[in-house]
Order: C-alpha cells, then structure tokens, then sequence
C-alpha cells in the first residue's frame, strides 16, 4: 500500500502538471504564439497520460485504502478465532492520504464540472 500511495501522489503531480500544459497550449493559440511551445513531445505525452489517468489509480487507492482500513479495523474489534492470521501493516502517512482524497475532489471537479 505504501508503495501505491506514491505511485499515486507522482500521477496527481502528473495531473497538476497535464492541467498547466493544457492552459499553456490553449494561451499559444490564442495568441497564434507557437515560439515558445513545449518541444519535448515523449515527456509531454507521458505527463498527460499520467495525469489524465490519474483519476482512476486515485479512486482504486482510496478503494483499497478504505478495504484495508475496514479489515483491521474489523479484524481488531473480533476475537482470534483461527490460527491464521492476515496482517495488514498500514504505514502510509496521514498527509499522503488527506492530500490524495484532495486530489481526488479537484479531479472529479476538473473532469465532470468544468468544460
């Protein structure tokens, strides 16, 4: 899980990223300005495709994270029945999650609420 947290925070810097590639190239047509346009095409493409899939590995990590967190939670409040036993260890920062939950929102907001 940890390792998702930030393979998920580094696609929401790819969104964040995507988004001002986007506003930069609408202001250069606007203004028939293609002089000072991106030139490094791979980074930029790969930057969009993280950044626009980003919602979806957003919402599989706020899925799973809320699956794990139900299981320990459940798991600790149930006596010990059988003698195997499934631990979890959950040692993603709190920051991390809070910022990813954020994220999320401004994706919803960005890809279903503007135009």
């Amino acid at each position: 899980m940890r390792f998702f947290s930030k393979i998920t925070f580094i696609c929401n810097c790819c969104f964040v990223l995507a988004v001002i590639l986007r506003w930069v190239d609408i202001y250069n047509k606007k203004n028939v300005d293609f002089d000072g346009a991106i030139t490094v095409q791979p980074l930029q493409s790969t930057t969009v495709v993280l950044g626009y899939g980003a919602i979806f590995i957003n919402l599989l990590f706020l899925i799973s994270h809320l699956l794990v967190k139900s299981f320990n939670t459940r798991q600790a409040a149930e006596p010990q029945q059988s003698t195997i036993h499934v631990v979890v260890k959950q040692a993603i920062p709190a920051w991390l999650i809070r910022v990813n939950v954020i994220f999320f929102i401004i994706q919803l907001y960005y890809f279903f609420f503007t135009s």
